[in-house]
């Protein structure tokens, strides 16, 4: 019975953990974010991947930021040409400041004009 009840109460410690990631959006476009080393955060970018087009990282990797695992995109349905999101995890590995900044546009030809950017400072301590 007592690992019954503790299945619940760890999901929920789990969940609480996992919100305390930032979330920046298209919003947050040239802000400067504050993190502290250690902590992570997620780039949440809507576009279209039905139309050639895709987000990318256009900045390297570097000793303050990395990424965390894969990006991910995820439809907002199942019809054929819907928008979606794109997903972008990141981590702070030291400390200091560094830009993230990615371009939306044709994934295939990277010598055309991006159709959108997003950029932020990121300050690590």
């Amino acid at each position: 019975m007592k690992k019954l009840i503790l299945l619940p109460v760890l999901a929920v410690i789990l969940s609480l953990t996992a919100c305390n990631e930032k979330v920046l959006t298209i919003a947050d476009n040239g802000k400067t974010v504050e993190l502290k080393k250690g902590e992570g955060f997620v780039v949440q970018l809507t576009g279209n991947i039905s139309t050639g087009n895709k987000w990318k990282i256009t900045t390297p990797e570097n000793d303050i930021l990395s990424t965390a695992k894969p990006s991910e995109y995820k439809a907002e349905d199942e019809r054929i040409g819907s928008s979606g999101t794109y997903y972008y995890y990141f981590k702070s590995n030291g400390t200091g400041t560094a830009k993230l900044q990615m371009v939306y546009g044709p994934k295939d030809n990277p010598e055309k004009k991006p159709l959108k950017t997003f950029e932020v400072t990121v300050v690590v301590n």
